[in-house]
């Protein structure tokens, strides 16, 4: 080996390890925010949950829907209701 070969892969070998230094920190702060974004994510779903069972103990959940099933045609004048003010 003569020197030329032997500066040019010290030069790439330092290339190389300088860009993979340099890689490491970014790549471990992409993951670090794809961690605390994941948890804001459950941290919402989990709101959410809390918030929905509230409301259906509250009485105001899930109800039937009258016109499911049925085929769709305008309503009859017995099954209009007035507005009462």
């Amino acid at each position: 080996m003569n020197m030329l070969e032997m500066l040019s892969s010290t030069v790439l070998v330092g290339l190389v390890l300088s860009s993979i230094t340099h890689i490491i920190p970014v790549i471990q702060k992409k993951l670090a925010y794809q961690d605390q974004f994941i948890q804001e994510i459950a941290d919402v779903e989990f709101a959410m949950q809390v918030m929905a069972r509230a409301i259906r103990q509250a009485g105001f959940g899930f109800k039937t829907n009258p016109w499911i099933g049925k085929k769709l045609q305008s309503p009859t004048p017995k099954e209009w209701t007035p507005f009462k003010f």
